[in-house]
């Protein structure tokens, strides 16, 4: 079938995103597990009062974001406002959803493909009529009524009438259920816009199930996900990072990556696809590398402790002042990082980096060894 829809940030290039506005606090505990490099960087989740507001698409610009979510922090540095993007570009998924997994009926009649060429026009009401037409005209329990009925969800959806999609989605997932063999493709994209529809309704947990299954249809069909498809899998580990699960997030990243077929160093692919998908997002993603690198240096993998350190610096000084307690303390995790390496000159540059900015009135190294000792614990 090829390509239905222009995708421009959601329904019908509509533009649609929102937000999860509940500032999260979240505080590094070594537990006495993690050695070198952790009790360096350990002091930059400490500092921070890492607060994580992820930016994604859930709803449309129109709607406001929840009245009961307040932001929190703990420490003195100030929280950052929340900034909403003008515009949200999300071609990859669903384009890549009609290319791989086309919904094409067999047999499709006149009247489907009459609807196809509406939706492709993004004329949406006229597309139900001849979807509606065309299902009438269908077996009731054949794929090919279910190819339709299905189709008929996401054009409701394209119209911003979730309520109505799930009801044409679930009736084309019953009748897919209920053939001798379910059809894998129909049912990864029924589940896909499942994902999409509790995203809308801001419900995560059903979002990122329907997600997962979305993609093991897919498997289960192609035998591998597509790097085409692996934004899915980047949209999976965002709603992880928003429940402040950073573990299974980075597992998410991780595999999207190793589908992506790219040989850019997996820091910088990750930035390039988080700055894609949610734009404006700089600090909060500075944050979330903090925390990868914590866990890296955990696992004793400096080298991606070291870049993720330094692309948390690049997020960071995108929005912040130089000066800001965050760089600071970032610039004193790296130096202490690269002195654990025996790269003195390397680690030297970096704590007087942090003394200039820091704009301290202390003597350097009397400065410093307040800093290493009230933030950087030695290993045992």
């Amino acid at each position: 079938m090829g390509k239905v829809v222009s995708y421009n940030g959601g329904k019908g290039g509509s533009g649609r995103m929102n937000w999860i506005d509940e500032l999260k606090n979240f505080f590094y505990n070594d537990e006495g597990k993690l050695r070198n490099v952790v009790y360096a960087i350990g002091a930059l989740i400490v500092i921070v009062s890492a607060v994580v507001a992820v930016v994604w698409r859930i709803a449309d610009t129109r709607k406001e974001p929840s009245a009961t979510a307040q932001p929190t922090t703990t420490q003195a540095e100030p929280s950052p406002e929340p900034v909403q993007a003008e515009s949200f570009q999300f071609n990859p998924v669903t384009d890549s959803i009609f290319d791989i997994i086309s919904l094409q009926p067999e047999n499709p009649s006149l009247n489907h493909t009459r609807g196809e060429g509406y939706l492709e026009q993004e004329k949406y009401e006229d597309a139900l009529k001849f979807f509606e037409l065309a299902a009438k005209e269908y077996d009731p329990n054949s794929v090919e009524c279910a190819h339709t009925l299905a189709t008929m969800g996401r054009t409701y959806y394209c119209l911003e009438k979730d309520e109505q999609a799930l009801v044409f989605l679930l009736e084309a997932q019953a009748i897919n259920d209920n053939l001798p063999e379910a059809n894998q493709r129909l049912a990864a994209y029924i589940y896909y816009y499942f994902a999409e529809i509790y995203l809308d309704m801001k419900n995560l947990d059903e979002a990122q199930k329907w997600y997962f299954r979305s993609l093991e249809c897919v498997k289960t069909e192609l035998g591998k996900v597509p790097p085409e498809l692996n934004t899915i899998h980047v949209i999976i580990g965002a709603i992880y990072l928003a429940q402040v699960n950073f573990s299974d997030g980075l597992t998410q990243f991780r595999e999207a990556y190793s589908v992506s077929q790219t040989d850019d160093p997996f820091a910088e692919w990750l930035k390039s696809a988080l700055e894609t998908l949610f734009p404006e997002q700089d600090t909060y993603f500075g944050v979330v590398y903090q925390q990868f690198a914590a866990m890296y240096g955990g696992q004793e993998n400096y080298d991606e402790c070291e870049a993720f350190l330094l692309g948390a610096l690049e997020f960071f000084e995108v929005k912040l002042d130089e000066n800001r307690p965050v760089i600071v303390q970032c610039r004193i995790a790296l130096g202490a990082l690269y002195y654990i390496e025996e790269k003195n000159d390397e680690g030297e540059a970096q704590f007087q980096e942090a003394y200039r900015i820091s704009q301290a009135e202390q003597p350097y190294d009397e400065w410093l060894d307040s800093q290493l000792e009230k933030y950087v614990t030695p290993p045992q």
